[in-house]
């Protein structure tokens, strides 16, 4: 990284910044309750980045779902919410790389 005042970091580096927030924020609550709170604070986070149109918020929030130390939480996945899983999918499925990002590009032709 560069030292220049005022130069701004590359954006994937404020990706992985973001990802790693997520991903320590579910994580680092002991308590099953804590974590599934959090997980369904942060698709209420992802939700509104999609009723925002930010769907690099969205990608960025999925990702942080997908990684390994989310994803293996089985307890925690169990005690999540019908509703805020279908949510989580259904993000899940507009960010998606299957086709080149064809769901994402179709949601992007309509704005």
């Amino acid at each position: 990284m560069s030292t220049i005042p005022g130069l701004k970091p590359p954006p994937c580096v404020c990706v992985f910044k973001v990802r790693r927030l997520v991903v320590s924020e579910v994580v680092r609550r002991e308590a099953l309750p804590d974590r599934v709170t959090c997980i369904e604070k942060w698709t209420s986070v992802a939700d509104l980045c999609y009723r925002l149109h930010n769907f690099h918020g969205v990608l960025i929030v999925c990702m942080a779902f997908e990684d390994q130390a989310v994803y293996r939480l089985k307890r925690t996945w169990a005690k999540v919410g019908q509703q805020t899983k279908q949510t989580i999918w259904t993000l899940r499925a507009l960010v998606s790389p299957d086709n080149d990002f064809k769901n994402l590009r179709e949601e992007l032709e309509r704005y």
